[in-house]
C-alpha cells in the first residue's frame, strides 16, 4: 500500500526534475527500491 502511496510523490518528482529536482526524485526511487525489497 506505501508503494501506491509513494508512486504519486514520484510522478511530481519526475515533473519537477527539469527544474533541479532530480536529487529528490532519485531518493524517492530509492524509498520505493526499499519497500519493494522488504
Amino acid at each position: 500500500m506505501q508503494t501506491y502511496e509513494s508512486s504519486k510523490p514520484i510522478m511530481n518528482a519526475e515533473k519537477k526534475s527539469c527544474h533541479g529536482g532530480s536529487i529528490k526524485l532519485s531518493s524517492a526511487i530509492v524509498s520505493i527500491a526499499d519497500s519493494v525489497l522488504e
